[in-house]
């Protein structure tokens, strides 16, 4: 687990302790795609601030919650969005390339569209 102060890096994890599957999962990710994080669990008293800026402040109620900065993060284990900020593309910027491919897609008469789901984490 690569772990730094709070507020060292960019990229901080909330956890909900280390019986939460999903975040292990995320922190596995993040370690082998080489982004350096800051890690936060939750269900530490001591973190109570972080709990209440995440379920307040950012309206999640499940973790882990993943903030990049103030306009990019996401709750539960995505991989695909891992990887994408290991490569340096914004989660904005691959919204943007998929609608525009979808767009050029839309003008086909067998137009596909892929659909997604946000993971569920573990309730906070």
């Amino acid at each position: 687990m690569t772990t730094a102060p709070i507020g060292s890096v960019g990229v901080t994890v909330y956890t909900a302790g280390a019986t939460c599957v999903q975040c292990k999962l995320t922190e596995q990710v993040m370690d082998a795609e080489g982004i350096p994080h800051t890690v936060v669990d939750l269900t530490d008293d001591r973190n109570a601030p972080a709990r209440e800026y995440v379920t307040n402040d950012l309206g999640y109620s499940q973790a882990p919650v993943v903030v990049v900065d103030d306009h990019e993060h996401w709750a539960g284990f995505q991989p695909a969005r891992i990887k994408g900020l290991a490569n340096g593309l914004s989660v904005s910027a691959r919204g943007i390339a998929a609608a525009r491919a979808a767009e050029s897609q839309s003008n086909s008469p067998n137009a596909s569209h892929l659909l997604t789901t946000p993971s569920s984490g573990i309730s906070l």
